[in-house]
């Protein structure tokens, strides 16, 4: 008669965890600070919280990074709106400059206006490596293509941005 199996231990969840506080913390830190400009003081216990609501839904947490970059943003995003905004531009924490503001605004309309007439390929490849910080090699996985391809690929989609965003504005000049 064969002998029963014992189930195997469970991983050890306090590596997983350490391991994603490790990876993370940095730019959670850094969404916190430059992003949304949570003062220095600030900045460990807002992270602090977001991984402990981490620690809470891991089980349900599929993709690490995304849900605690999207956490820190809504972490952020609560900050400033229990702080209230009497003072803050957008509830940032800097006092209003009106020509800062509009030149932020009219960057921000010139950026999408450019990323919405690129091609599809493009705009996928811009977002990958900038926004989901894919490095050359995850990105020629994702495309199925060589790490020196993939280079190309985002050069060519930036030379192609910064060319549409220079008839953009000289249009409008």
């Amino acid at each position: 008669m064969p002998e029963p199996r014992t189930p195997a231990p469970p991983p050890d969840t306090s590596d997983a965890i350490r391991l994603a506080y490790e990876d993370h913390y940095r730019v959670l830190e850094y969404i916190a600070a430059q992003k949304f400009h949570v003062p220095d003081e600030d900045i460990r216990p807002l992270v602090h919280d977001v991984f402990l609501a981490y620690i809470r839904n891991r089980s349900r947490v599929r993709n690490a990074r995304a849900w605690l970059v999207g956490a820190t943003f809504n972490s952020c995003r609560l900050y400033w709106r229990e702080r209230g905004r009497e003072d803050d531009v957008c509830g940032y924490g800097k006092p209003l400059d009106a020509a800062a503001a509009a030149e932020d605004l009219t960057a921000r309309v010139d950026a999408g206006t450019v990323l919405r007439r690129l091609p599809r390929q493009c705009r996928e490849v811009l977002h990958l490596r900038f926004y989901e910080e894919y490095s050359s090699e995850e990105l020629a996985r994702h495309f199925a293509t060589t790490v020196g391809y993939a280079r190309k690929m985002v050069h060519r989609c930036v030379r192609n941005a910064r060319a549409l965003l220079t008839r953009i504005v000289g249009a409008r000049q």
